[in-house]
């Protein structure tokens, strides 16, 4: 649990615009900014960026993490 500071005012704003007490308000934009940031992120995932510039090597299928992994970690 966590403490978190609001104008009073703001707290009868929401409970009035949306019938939520503030708690249940606060924690339902918290979940939505969460799931929003993390969609976010997988519409733009991070490139793989090869070091030394030779690039992938070709039998390696990027889907199965298993085997870009080097032989010894395996």
């Amino acid at each position: 649990m966590t403490t978190v500071s609001i104008p009073d005012d703001l707290a009868v704003q929401v409970a009035s615009v949306t019938g939520a007490d503030l708690s249940t308000f606060v924690e339902a934009a918290v979940r939505q900014a969460v799931v929003s940031k993390r969609a976010r992120r997988m519409e733009h995932p991070s490139p793989i960026t090869p070091v030394g510039g030779a690039g992938v090597l070709p039998d390696i299928d990027l889907s199965r993490w298993a085997q870009a992994q080097p032989r010894a970690a395996r």
